[in-house]
């Protein structure tokens, strides 16, 4: 069975998956799991924290999250596939990596499981 790393929040119980396409500000994209330099909005002062996803499930910056990404001049540190359980316990220790297992279903068997039709509207 395929499996997936997602980069997990101990506290809010949510997560996303690792190297997913989060935003992009100034032409440069981000992915869950980029370790980003920011100028934190409240302080002015420099900060760093990971591309998480947030409580309102938008895919932003951890320490940020309440800011909107092209805001506080993000600045890519190291990208998600050097992330390391180390590294990242330093920056935010209420985060870890969890790998899940991904049950690949078609459209048929997932409607059977759920019991009604289901329409395909994205690919998120």
């Amino acid at each position: 069975m395929k499996t997936e790393k997602i980069l997990h929040n101990k506290h809010t119980g949510m997560g996303a998956p690792i190297g997913k396409y989060a935003f992009t500000v100034n032409n440069r994209q981000y992915y869950v799991g980029d370790l980003v330099a920011f100028k934190d909005s409240h302080t002015g002062k420099p900060s760093a924290g990971l591309v998480a996803l947030s409580q309102d499930g938008l895919l932003r910056i951890c320490g940020a999250f309440m800011d909107e990404p092209e805001k506080i001049e993000p600045k890519k540190i190291l990208p998600y596939n050097y992330l390391t359980p180390l590294l990242m316990n330093r920056v935010h220790d209420h985060y870890e990596v969890r790998e899940v297992k991904v049950k690949q279903m078609t459209l048929t068997e997932i409607e059977d499981a759920l019991g009604y039709k289901v329409e395909i509207v994205g690919n998120d």
